[in-house]
Protein backbone atom coordinates (compact mmCIF):
# COMPACT_ATOMS: atom_id res chain seq x y z
CA UNK A 1 0.00 0.00 0.00
CA UNK A 2 1.37 3.33 -1.08
CA UNK A 3 0.46 6.32 1.77
CA UNK A 4 0.49 9.84 0.01
CA UNK A 5 0.39 13.12 1.31
CA UNK A 6 -2.98 14.77 2.85
CA UNK A 7 -4.57 17.55 3.35
CA UNK A 8 -4.56 20.89 0.95
CA UNK A 9 -2.66 20.06 -2.36
CA UNK A 10 1.03 20.84 -2.44
CA UNK A 11 2.24 23.40 -4.78
CA UNK A 12 3.70 21.96 -8.35
CA UNK A 13 6.93 20.67 -8.09
CA UNK A 14 9.68 22.16 -10.12
CA UNK A 15 10.65 20.95 -13.43
CA UNK A 16 12.80 18.35 -13.83
CA UNK A 17 16.21 18.63 -15.80
CA UNK A 18 14.87 16.17 -18.09
CA UNK A 19 13.41 12.47 -18.12
CA UNK A 20 15.30 9.63 -17.07
CA UNK A 21 14.09 7.70 -19.75
CA UNK A 22 13.72 10.32 -23.13
CA UNK A 23 11.99 8.65 -25.87
CA UNK A 24 13.50 7.62 -29.21
CA UNK A 25 10.19 8.15 -30.82
CA UNK A 26 8.01 10.01 -28.32
CA UNK A 27 5.07 9.14 -26.66
CA UNK A 28 2.00 10.02 -29.58
CA UNK A 29 -0.58 13.04 -28.51
CA UNK A 30 -3.16 10.62 -30.51
CA UNK A 31 -5.24 7.54 -29.68
CA UNK A 32 -7.22 5.46 -31.48
CA UNK A 33 -10.71 6.30 -31.18
CA UNK A 34 -11.86 3.63 -28.91
CA UNK A 35 -9.15 4.60 -26.45
CA UNK A 36 -10.08 8.20 -26.17
CA UNK A 37 -11.64 8.79 -22.78
CA UNK A 38 -10.59 5.45 -20.84
CA UNK A 39 -9.01 5.86 -17.76
CA UNK A 40 -5.65 4.40 -18.78
CA UNK A 41 -4.58 2.56 -21.89
CA UNK A 42 -1.13 1.40 -23.37
CA UNK A 43 0.52 2.01 -26.79
CA UNK A 44 3.11 1.17 -28.78
CA UNK A 45 5.09 2.94 -31.02
CA UNK A 46 7.12 1.58 -33.92
CA UNK A 47 10.23 3.02 -36.17
CA UNK A 48 10.26 2.70 -38.58
CA UNK A 49 7.10 0.79 -39.62
CA UNK A 50 8.62 -0.30 -43.20
CA UNK A 51 12.27 -2.17 -42.13
CA UNK A 52 14.61 -3.90 -44.37
CA UNK A 53 14.97 -7.90 -43.65
CA UNK A 54 17.62 -7.69 -40.68
CA UNK A 55 17.11 -3.61 -40.30
CA UNK A 56 16.70 -2.35 -36.62
CA UNK A 57 13.07 -1.45 -35.81
CA UNK A 58 12.56 0.32 -31.51
CA UNK A 59 9.44 -0.40 -30.31
CA UNK A 60 8.52 1.49 -27.38
CA UNK A 61 5.60 1.08 -24.68
CA UNK A 62 3.83 3.62 -23.37
CA UNK A 63 1.45 3.78 -20.47
CA UNK A 64 -1.17 6.46 -20.38
CA UNK A 65 -3.06 7.39 -17.36
CA UNK A 66 -5.95 10.31 -17.48
CA UNK A 67 -5.72 12.82 -15.26
CA UNK A 68 -8.39 12.14 -12.53
CA UNK A 69 -7.23 8.66 -11.68
CA UNK A 70 -4.43 7.92 -9.51
CA UNK A 71 -2.58 5.09 -10.61
CA UNK A 72 -1.16 3.56 -7.53
CA UNK A 73 0.33 0.00 -8.32
CA UNK A 74 1.17 -1.81 -11.89
CA UNK A 75 2.84 -5.03 -12.85
CA UNK A 76 3.68 -6.50 -15.80
CA UNK A 77 1.15 -9.30 -16.87
CA UNK A 78 1.72 -9.94 -20.80
CA UNK A 79 5.31 -9.66 -22.59
CA UNK A 80 4.92 -8.71 -26.04
CA UNK A 81 5.86 -11.70 -28.61
CA UNK A 82 7.94 -10.93 -31.70
CA UNK A 83 7.52 -13.96 -33.75
CA UNK A 84 9.87 -13.16 -36.82
CA UNK A 85 12.10 -11.52 -35.29
CA UNK A 86 15.16 -11.71 -32.95
CA UNK A 87 15.08 -9.39 -29.97
CA UNK A 88 16.94 -7.58 -27.49
CA UNK A 89 16.00 -5.16 -24.39
CA UNK A 90 16.82 -1.68 -24.35
CA UNK A 91 17.33 -0.12 -20.71
CA UNK A 92 14.66 1.70 -19.27
CA UNK A 93 14.54 3.36 -15.80
CA UNK A 94 13.17 0.77 -12.85
CA UNK A 95 10.80 3.00 -11.77
CA UNK A 96 7.76 4.88 -14.52
CA UNK A 97 8.74 8.80 -15.11
CA UNK A 98 5.61 10.22 -15.86
CA UNK A 99 4.98 13.47 -17.88
CA UNK A 100 1.72 15.33 -18.47
CA UNK A 101 0.78 15.47 -22.25
CA UNK A 102 -3.11 16.26 -24.08
CA UNK A 103 -4.17 13.05 -26.16
CA UNK A 104 -7.59 13.93 -27.96
CA UNK A 105 -8.33 16.87 -26.21
CA UNK A 106 -8.01 15.37 -22.77
CA UNK A 107 -5.13 15.76 -19.95
CA UNK A 108 -3.17 12.41 -19.55
CA UNK A 109 0.22 11.11 -17.42
CA UNK A 110 2.74 9.36 -19.76
CA UNK A 111 5.38 6.98 -18.65
CA UNK A 112 7.70 4.82 -20.49
CA UNK A 113 7.40 1.35 -19.94
CA UNK A 114 9.44 -0.83 -22.02
CA UNK A 115 11.95 -0.37 -24.95
CA UNK A 116 13.15 -3.24 -27.50
CA UNK A 117 15.44 -3.44 -30.48
CA UNK A 118 14.24 -5.81 -32.83
CA UNK A 119 15.58 -7.28 -35.98
CA UNK A 120 13.01 -9.06 -38.48
CA UNK A 121 14.43 -12.55 -40.42
CA UNK A 122 11.94 -12.46 -43.22
CA UNK A 123 10.34 -10.14 -45.34
CA UNK A 124 6.41 -9.55 -46.21
CA UNK A 125 3.82 -8.10 -42.95
CA UNK A 126 5.02 -9.33 -39.92
CA UNK A 127 2.76 -8.64 -36.39
CA UNK A 128 4.28 -6.70 -33.40
CA UNK A 129 3.01 -8.11 -30.25
CA UNK A 130 1.15 -6.66 -27.32
CA UNK A 131 1.95 -5.66 -23.86
CA UNK A 132 -0.28 -5.77 -21.55
CA UNK A 133 -0.23 -4.46 -17.34
CA UNK A 134 -2.39 -4.79 -14.66
CA UNK A 135 -2.78 -1.75 -12.48
CA UNK A 136 -4.11 -0.85 -9.19
CA UNK A 137 -6.18 2.30 -9.22
CA UNK A 138 -8.37 5.34 -7.46
CA UNK A 139 -10.61 7.48 -9.52
CA UNK A 140 -11.37 11.58 -8.74
CA UNK A 141 -14.47 12.30 -7.98
CA UNK A 142 -13.45 15.35 -10.59
CA UNK A 143 -10.96 16.19 -13.38
CA UNK A 144 -8.83 18.04 -10.99
CA UNK A 145 -5.31 16.78 -10.30
CA UNK A 146 -3.67 16.98 -6.64
CA UNK A 147 -0.49 16.18 -8.02
CA UNK A 148 1.18 15.17 -11.43
CA UNK A 149 2.53 12.08 -9.92
CA UNK A 150 -0.19 9.57 -10.93
CA UNK A 151 1.31 7.24 -7.98
CA UNK A 152 1.07 9.58 -5.53
CA UNK A 153 -1.94 9.16 -3.10
CA UNK A 154 -3.52 11.07 -0.52
CA UNK A 155 -5.33 9.80 3.11
CA UNK A 156 -8.44 10.69 2.13
CA UNK A 157 -7.87 7.88 -1.47
CA UNK A 158 -6.11 5.49 1.38
CA UNK A 159 -9.56 4.89 2.52
CA UNK A 160 -11.15 4.64 -1.44
CA UNK A 161 -12.25 1.29 -2.58
CA UNK A 162 -9.57 0.38 -4.96
CA UNK A 163 -10.03 -1.39 -8.45
CA UNK A 164 -8.11 -3.18 -10.33
CA UNK A 165 -8.01 -3.38 -14.07
CA UNK A 166 -5.85 -4.67 -17.26
CA UNK A 167 -4.94 -2.66 -19.97
CA UNK A 168 -2.91 -4.19 -23.24
CA UNK A 169 -1.88 -2.80 -26.29
CA UNK A 170 -3.15 -2.89 -30.36
CA UNK A 171 -0.61 -5.27 -31.88
CA UNK A 172 0.69 -3.59 -34.91
CA UNK A 173 1.78 -4.77 -37.88
CA UNK A 174 4.47 -3.96 -40.16
CA UNK A 175 5.89 -4.21 -43.96
CA UNK A 176 9.41 -5.52 -44.20
CA UNK A 177 10.94 -5.02 -47.33
CA UNK A 178 13.55 -7.62 -49.00
CA UNK A 179 16.79 -6.73 -49.06
CA UNK A 180 17.37 -5.16 -52.57
CA UNK A 181 18.35 -7.00 -55.26
CA UNK A 182 20.52 -3.91 -57.08
CA UNK A 183 23.78 -3.65 -56.51
CA UNK A 184 23.78 -7.02 -54.59
CA UNK A 185 27.38 -7.69 -54.12
CA UNK A 186 27.74 -11.70 -54.95
CA UNK A 187 29.80 -12.64 -51.56
CA UNK A 188 26.71 -10.71 -49.40
CA UNK A 189 25.50 -12.77 -46.62
CA UNK A 190 22.87 -11.06 -44.95
CA UNK A 191 24.44 -8.51 -42.65
CA UNK A 192 22.40 -5.00 -41.73
CA UNK A 193 24.06 -2.53 -39.82
CA UNK A 194 26.94 -0.52 -39.90
CA UNK A 195 29.78 -2.66 -39.46
CA UNK A 196 33.48 -2.42 -39.13
CA UNK A 197 36.06 -5.32 -39.44
CA UNK A 198 39.40 -5.59 -37.82
CA UNK A 199 42.04 -8.45 -38.65
CA UNK A 200 45.23 -9.34 -36.11
CA UNK A 201 48.11 -12.60 -35.98
CA UNK A 202 49.05 -13.09 -33.10
CA UNK A 203 52.49 -13.32 -34.15
CA UNK A 204 54.76 -12.16 -37.27
CA UNK A 205 56.91 -14.95 -37.48
CA UNK A 206 56.52 -18.71 -36.86
CA UNK A 207 58.03 -21.91 -37.66
CA UNK A 208 57.16 -24.39 -40.22
CA UNK A 209 54.24 -27.04 -38.47
CA UNK A 210 53.10 -24.13 -35.42
CA UNK A 211 49.82 -23.10 -35.27
CA UNK A 212 48.80 -19.15 -35.28
CA UNK A 213 46.03 -17.61 -34.98
CA UNK A 214 44.60 -15.08 -36.98
CA UNK A 215 41.59 -12.95 -34.68
CA UNK A 216 39.07 -11.18 -36.89
CA UNK A 217 36.90 -8.85 -35.04
CA UNK A 218 33.29 -7.33 -37.05
CA UNK A 219 31.88 -4.58 -34.81
CA UNK A 220 29.32 -1.82 -35.29
CA UNK A 221 25.33 -0.94 -34.97
CA UNK A 222 22.67 -3.78 -35.85
CA UNK A 223 22.47 -7.53 -34.93
CA UNK A 224 25.95 -8.47 -35.42
CA UNK A 225 25.91 -11.86 -33.66
CA UNK A 226 24.28 -13.44 -36.58
CA UNK A 227 26.94 -11.77 -38.85
CA UNK A 228 28.69 -15.17 -40.86
CA UNK A 229 32.43 -15.17 -40.82
CA UNK A 230 33.90 -13.44 -43.91
CA UNK A 231 35.82 -15.78 -46.50
CA UNK A 232 39.51 -15.80 -46.14
CA UNK A 233 41.38 -14.99 -48.98
CA UNK A 234 44.31 -17.51 -47.33
CA UNK A 235 47.08 -19.05 -49.57
CA UNK A 236 47.20 -22.87 -50.29
CA UNK A 237 50.00 -23.24 -48.04
CA UNK A 238 48.17 -21.76 -45.15
CA UNK A 239 45.72 -24.08 -43.59
CA UNK A 240 42.85 -23.24 -41.26
CA UNK A 241 42.63 -26.02 -38.46
CA UNK A 242 40.35 -24.75 -35.66
CA UNK A 243 37.44 -21.98 -36.12
CA UNK A 244 35.66 -20.72 -33.25
CA UNK A 245 33.54 -17.16 -32.85
CA UNK A 246 31.58 -15.81 -29.93
CA UNK A 247 29.38 -12.71 -29.67
CA UNK A 248 29.11 -9.80 -26.81
CA UNK A 249 25.57 -7.58 -27.47
CA UNK A 250 25.53 -4.12 -26.03
CA UNK A 251 22.24 -2.70 -25.86
CA UNK A 252 22.23 1.14 -25.94
CA UNK A 253 19.52 3.66 -25.13
CA UNK A 254 18.35 3.68 -28.64
CA UNK A 255 20.34 1.07 -30.47
CA UNK A 256 22.44 -2.52 -30.32
CA UNK A 257 25.87 -2.25 -30.89
CA UNK A 258 27.91 -5.49 -30.68
CA UNK A 259 30.90 -7.03 -31.68
CA UNK A 260 31.79 -10.54 -32.61
CA UNK A 261 34.79 -12.33 -32.97
CA UNK A 262 36.57 -14.78 -35.02
CA UNK A 263 39.21 -17.18 -33.83
CA UNK A 264 40.70 -19.23 -36.46
CA UNK A 265 44.01 -21.36 -35.88
CA UNK A 266 46.32 -21.41 -39.09
CA UNK A 267 49.25 -23.80 -40.07
CA UNK A 268 51.70 -23.11 -42.78
CA UNK A 269 52.77 -26.16 -44.58
CA UNK A 270 56.08 -24.55 -46.28
CA UNK A 271 58.35 -21.65 -45.12
CA UNK A 272 58.10 -18.45 -46.86
CA UNK A 273 56.47 -14.64 -46.25
CA UNK A 274 53.04 -14.50 -46.32
CA UNK A 275 50.69 -11.59 -46.98
CA UNK A 276 46.90 -12.28 -45.89
CA UNK A 277 45.42 -9.58 -47.73
CA UNK A 278 41.83 -7.44 -46.38
CA UNK A 279 39.41 -9.61 -45.34
CA UNK A 280 35.90 -7.86 -46.76
CA UNK A 281 32.28 -7.89 -45.00
CA UNK A 282 29.95 -6.56 -47.80
CA UNK A 283 26.85 -5.26 -45.80
CA UNK A 284 23.66 -3.40 -46.30
CA UNK A 285 23.25 0.27 -44.42
CA UNK A 286 19.79 0.78 -43.71
CA UNK A 287 20.20 4.67 -43.00
CA UNK A 288 22.20 5.17 -46.59
CA UNK A 289 19.69 2.83 -48.08
CA UNK A 290 22.78 0.87 -50.02
CA UNK A 291 25.64 -1.81 -49.70
CA UNK A 292 28.92 -0.82 -48.11
CA UNK A 293 31.97 -2.95 -47.42
CA UNK A 294 34.39 -2.85 -44.85
CA UNK A 295 37.72 -4.58 -44.65
CA UNK A 296 40.30 -5.28 -42.75
CA UNK A 297 44.43 -4.12 -42.82
CA UNK A 298 46.44 -6.33 -44.75
CA UNK A 299 48.46 -8.47 -42.30
CA UNK A 300 52.12 -10.50 -42.91
CA UNK A 301 53.64 -13.31 -41.34
CA UNK A 302 56.97 -14.94 -41.89
CA UNK A 303 57.49 -18.79 -41.61
CA UNK A 304 60.70 -19.98 -41.16
CA UNK A 305 62.07 -23.30 -41.65
CA UNK A 306 61.81 -26.20 -44.49
CA UNK A 307 58.90 -27.53 -45.63
CA UNK A 308 59.63 -31.99 -45.03
CA UNK A 309 57.36 -34.75 -45.86
CA UNK A 310 57.50 -35.85 -42.63
CA UNK A 311 56.22 -32.29 -40.97
CA UNK A 312 53.73 -32.44 -44.03
CA UNK A 313 52.06 -35.46 -42.28
CA UNK A 314 52.30 -34.92 -38.91
CA UNK A 315 50.52 -31.88 -39.65
CA UNK A 316 47.59 -33.80 -41.05
CA UNK A 317 47.38 -35.65 -38.49
CA UNK A 318 47.33 -33.35 -35.35
CA UNK A 319 43.45 -33.30 -33.77
CA UNK A 320 42.00 -29.98 -33.08
CA UNK A 321 42.66 -30.07 -29.43
CA UNK A 322 46.14 -30.91 -30.34
CA UNK A 323 46.64 -27.71 -32.17
CA UNK A 324 45.06 -25.44 -30.21
CA UNK A 325 47.38 -27.12 -27.07
CA UNK A 326 50.16 -26.46 -29.02
CA UNK A 327 49.77 -23.01 -30.07
CA UNK A 328 49.62 -22.00 -26.71
CA UNK A 329 52.61 -19.87 -25.29
CA UNK A 330 53.14 -21.46 -21.54
CA UNK A 331 53.03 -25.08 -20.13
CA UNK A 332 53.98 -25.36 -16.50
CA UNK A 333 56.09 -27.74 -15.11
CA UNK A 334 55.91 -29.48 -11.81
CA UNK A 335 58.17 -28.33 -9.27
CA UNK A 336 56.60 -30.60 -6.58
CA UNK A 337 59.33 -33.22 -7.28
CA UNK A 338 60.41 -34.02 -3.93
CA UNK A 339 56.76 -35.50 -2.83
CA UNK A 340 57.12 -38.19 -5.79
CA UNK A 341 57.22 -41.52 -4.01
CA UNK A 342 56.40 -45.14 -4.10
CA UNK A 343 52.60 -45.26 -2.83
CA UNK A 344 52.79 -49.51 -2.52
CA UNK A 345 55.71 -52.75 -3.22
CA UNK A 346 56.46 -54.03 -6.08
CA UNK A 347 54.39 -56.43 -7.30
CA UNK A 348 57.06 -57.91 -9.69
CA UNK A 349 56.40 -61.77 -8.07
CA UNK A 350 52.65 -61.53 -8.92
CA UNK A 351 51.42 -63.60 -11.78
CA UNK A 352 49.38 -61.16 -13.52
CA UNK A 353 52.15 -59.01 -13.71
CA UNK A 354 53.60 -62.37 -15.29
CA UNK A 355 51.02 -63.21 -17.56
CA UNK A 356 50.78 -59.27 -18.84
CA UNK A 357 54.07 -58.95 -19.31
CA UNK A 358 53.82 -62.13 -21.87
CA UNK A 359 50.96 -60.84 -23.65
CA UNK A 360 52.84 -57.93 -23.87
CA UNK A 361 54.45 -58.35 -27.46
CA UNK A 362 50.88 -58.82 -28.88
CA UNK A 363 49.40 -55.37 -27.38
CA UNK A 364 52.61 -53.73 -28.58
CA UNK A 365 51.77 -55.55 -32.20
CA UNK A 366 48.02 -54.82 -32.12
CA UNK A 367 48.32 -51.18 -31.41
CA UNK A 368 50.81 -50.32 -33.47
CA UNK A 369 48.96 -51.72 -36.61
CA UNK A 370 46.47 -49.66 -35.07
CA UNK A 371 48.47 -46.45 -34.87
CA UNK A 372 49.40 -47.37 -38.81
CA UNK A 373 45.82 -47.38 -39.99
CA UNK A 374 45.27 -44.28 -37.92
CA UNK A 375 47.67 -42.35 -39.30
CA UNK A 376 47.01 -42.99 -42.97
CA UNK A 377 43.42 -42.45 -42.78
CA UNK A 378 44.11 -39.26 -41.22
CA UNK A 379 46.76 -38.35 -44.04
CA UNK A 380 43.97 -39.02 -46.42
CA UNK A 381 42.04 -36.09 -44.74
CA UNK A 382 38.77 -36.32 -46.85
CA UNK A 383 38.57 -39.81 -46.45
CA UNK A 384 39.03 -39.89 -42.83
CA UNK A 385 36.05 -36.97 -42.40
CA UNK A 386 34.00 -38.71 -44.64
CA UNK A 387 34.08 -42.64 -43.00
CA UNK A 388 33.56 -40.85 -39.39
CA UNK A 389 30.77 -38.24 -40.77
CA UNK A 390 27.60 -40.81 -40.09
CA UNK A 391 29.08 -41.95 -36.42
CA UNK A 392 29.55 -37.87 -35.25
CA UNK A 393 26.03 -37.40 -36.91
CA UNK A 394 24.12 -40.15 -35.31
CA UNK A 395 25.96 -38.89 -31.78
CA UNK A 396 24.57 -35.51 -32.56
CA UNK A 397 20.93 -36.84 -33.60
CA UNK A 398 20.91 -39.17 -30.28
CA UNK A 399 21.83 -35.63 -28.32
CA UNK A 400 19.15 -33.95 -29.71
CA UNK A 401 16.62 -36.67 -28.93
CA UNK A 402 17.38 -36.12 -25.22
CA UNK A 403 16.23 -32.19 -25.82
CA UNK A 404 12.79 -33.58 -27.47
CA UNK A 405 11.16 -32.65 -24.12
CA UNK A 406 12.90 -29.78 -23.52
CA UNK A 407 11.26 -26.38 -22.50
CA UNK A 408 13.80 -24.36 -24.57
CA UNK A 409 12.89 -25.55 -28.55
CA UNK A 410 16.10 -23.91 -29.60
CA UNK A 411 18.38 -26.46 -27.79
CA UNK A 412 16.69 -29.60 -29.54
CA UNK A 413 17.03 -27.42 -33.44
CA UNK A 414 20.25 -26.25 -33.04
CA UNK A 415 21.65 -29.79 -31.81
CA UNK A 416 19.52 -31.08 -35.14
CA UNK A 417 21.01 -28.75 -37.56
CA UNK A 418 24.59 -29.56 -36.19
CA UNK A 419 23.98 -32.67 -37.19
CA UNK A 420 22.99 -31.85 -40.39
CA UNK A 421 25.33 -29.59 -41.66
CA UNK A 422 28.15 -31.54 -39.57
CA UNK A 423 27.53 -34.54 -41.67
CA UNK A 424 27.33 -32.71 -45.11
CA UNK A 425 30.52 -30.63 -44.12
CA UNK A 426 32.50 -33.40 -42.60
CA UNK A 427 31.00 -35.80 -47.11
CA UNK A 428 32.36 -32.48 -48.68
CA UNK A 429 35.57 -32.30 -46.64
CA UNK A 430 34.08 -28.46 -45.95
CA UNK A 431 34.02 -26.02 -42.85
CA UNK A 432 30.87 -26.44 -41.26
CA UNK A 433 30.61 -22.82 -39.73
CA UNK A 434 31.47 -21.33 -43.28
CA UNK A 435 28.57 -22.78 -45.22
CA UNK A 436 25.59 -20.88 -46.25
CA UNK A 437 22.16 -22.36 -47.50
CA UNK A 438 22.62 -21.68 -50.98
CA UNK A 439 25.85 -22.29 -51.24
CA UNK A 440 25.70 -25.91 -49.53
CA UNK A 441 22.88 -27.05 -51.78
CA UNK A 442 24.74 -25.89 -55.07
CA UNK A 443 27.50 -27.95 -53.68
CA UNK A 444 25.13 -30.67 -52.90
CA UNK A 445 23.12 -30.39 -56.42
CA UNK A 446 26.92 -30.52 -58.50
CA UNK A 447 27.57 -33.69 -56.09
CA UNK A 448 24.23 -35.25 -58.42
CA UNK A 449 22.05 -35.37 -55.09
CA UNK A 450 18.44 -35.76 -56.04
CA UNK A 451 15.77 -33.19 -55.06
CA UNK A 452 14.29 -34.44 -52.54
CA UNK A 453 16.79 -34.64 -49.86
CA UNK A 454 17.58 -31.03 -50.69
CA UNK A 455 14.34 -30.08 -49.85
CA UNK A 456 14.46 -31.70 -46.70
CA UNK A 457 17.42 -29.93 -45.71
CA UNK A 458 16.31 -26.54 -46.69
CA UNK A 459 13.11 -26.87 -44.76
CA UNK A 460 15.19 -28.26 -41.61
CA UNK A 461 17.49 -25.38 -42.20
CA UNK A 462 14.86 -22.94 -42.78
CA UNK A 463 13.28 -24.27 -39.82
CA UNK A 464 15.93 -24.11 -37.51
CA UNK A 465 16.20 -20.87 -38.03
CA UNK A 466 13.08 -19.67 -37.06
CA UNK A 467 13.34 -21.58 -34.17
CA UNK A 468 16.62 -19.68 -32.85
CA UNK A 469 16.12 -16.23 -34.07
CA UNK A 470 12.87 -15.78 -34.93
CA UNK A 471 11.89 -17.27 -31.34
CA UNK A 472 9.36 -19.93 -33.15
CA UNK A 473 7.81 -22.39 -30.81
CA UNK A 474 7.26 -26.08 -31.54
CA UNK A 475 5.77 -28.92 -30.38
CA UNK A 476 6.55 -32.61 -29.31
CA UNK A 477 4.58 -33.63 -32.86
CA UNK A 478 7.07 -31.11 -35.00
CA UNK A 479 10.08 -32.14 -32.99
CA UNK A 480 9.75 -35.84 -33.81
CA UNK A 481 8.95 -35.23 -37.34
CA UNK A 482 12.24 -32.96 -37.23
CA UNK A 483 13.87 -35.65 -36.09
CA UNK A 484 12.50 -38.51 -38.59
CA UNK A 485 13.31 -36.09 -41.50
CA UNK A 486 16.70 -35.62 -40.32
CA UNK A 487 16.97 -39.58 -40.38
CA UNK A 488 16.21 -39.77 -43.71
CA UNK A 489 18.14 -37.34 -44.92
CA UNK A 490 21.31 -38.74 -43.49
CA UNK A 491 20.74 -42.05 -45.03
CA UNK A 492 20.05 -40.83 -48.42
CA UNK A 493 22.54 -38.17 -48.84
CA UNK A 494 24.91 -40.75 -47.27
CA UNK A 495 24.29 -43.20 -49.97
CA UNK A 496 23.96 -41.01 -53.01
CA UNK A 497 27.55 -39.38 -51.99
CA UNK A 498 29.25 -42.21 -51.08
CA UNK A 499 28.21 -43.23 -54.92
Amino acid sequence: VTVGNSGAAPPPPPPAAGPANPPAGGAPDEAPADLAGKPFFVQAVVKPTDPVVGGQVIVEYYLYVRDDVDAEKYELNTLPDFIGFTQHELPTSTTLNFTQQAVNGRLYQTALVKRFAIFPTAGGEQTIGALGLRIQYVRHGNSRRRSRDPFDGMFPSFFRERDVAEAQSVPVKINVRPLPAENQPADFAGAVGRMQVKAELDRTETPVGEPFTLKLVVAGEGNVETVRRPTLPLDANLRVYSEKDHAEMTPNFDKVTGEKTFEEILIAAAPGEYEIPPIRLPYFDPVAKQYQEAASAPLRIKVTGEAQQGNARQLTTLTREAVELRGKDLRYIRRDKNDVRLRRAALAASPVVWGLLALWPLLVLAVIGGQIRRGRLRADRRTYRSRRAMKEAKARLKAAQELMADADPTRFHAELHRAVIGFVADKLDAAAPGLDRAALLSSLRAKGAPPEPLEWLDQLWREADAVRFGGLATDAGTRQAALDKARRLLERLGEELES
